[in-house]
């Protein structure tokens, strides 16, 4: 997946970024360690003194069933571009949390756009970010990543990772939608057999003026 943009925890527009591992990460520290994987975690149980030498043992046990209840959450990946932002899209990602917890990757294929010099990452981006500000203001945990501009190689190198557990695609109405006319949501159905894929049909945010 070299080059792709792996935008973590992305908070505001001013956000910090790092190089690391070949991707830009965006976001504090606590971001990139998502983006890691888990560390570590200390935990005080110092109730534990009295239980002499069981007490690593016992502790050990604490720090697994902790590690399983805040890891409990299905983790879903998006794929969205111009509708990464959208109010259908946002209501079916917390309608689904409503259900039980989710945390959200979305996936953004960096697609050439006539007003986006930078070959369609900075719209891209800037989708994300507001994606991303909803969903953490509806609770919902959430990582961005730009991808590859076909659509199809930009999923397929995501879903490589083995980390997720549903997929939304979220699309523009059919007589709109370049990846209704190849099919898209039902050529991830197939690569992703058994897994399931909801396709969200939605219309693209307005762009705010500034």
């Amino acid at each position: 997946m070299g080059g792709d943009l792996r935008i973590a925890g992305v908070a505001d527009a001013d956000a910090r970024g790092g190089d690391l591992g070949g991707k830009e990460l965006i976001g504090g520290a606590s971001d990139a360690l998502h983006d890691l994987g888990p560390t570590p975690v200390e935990l005080p149980f110092p109730f534990l003194a009295g239980f002499g030498g069981a007490a690593a043992a016992i502790r050990d046990t604490l720090v697994g069933v902790l590690s399983t209840g805040m890891n409990a959450a299905t983790r879903v990946l998006v794929l969205a571009n111009r509708t990464a932002d959208s109010d259908e899209l946002l209501r079916q990602l917390l309608a689904r949390h409503a259900q039980s917890p989710i945390t959200v990757t979305m996936l953004a294929p960096a697609v050439w756009e006539v007003e986006d010099p930078h070959g369609g990452r900075e719209s891209a981006l800037r989708r994300l970010r507001a994606a991303n500000r909803q969903l953490r203001a509806g609770g919902i945990e959430a990582s961005c990543v730009i991808g590859d501009p076909d659509p199809m190689s930009a999923f397929e190198a995501e879903w490589s990772r083995g980390q997720h557990d549903e997929i939304v695609v979220s699309t523009l109405p059919n007589y709109l939608s370049k990846w209704l006319r190849v099919d898209l949501p039902r050529r991830i159905q197939r690569a992703a057999a058994g897994v399931p894929v909801v396709h969200v049909v939605a219309s693209e945010a307005a762009t705010p003026v500034s």
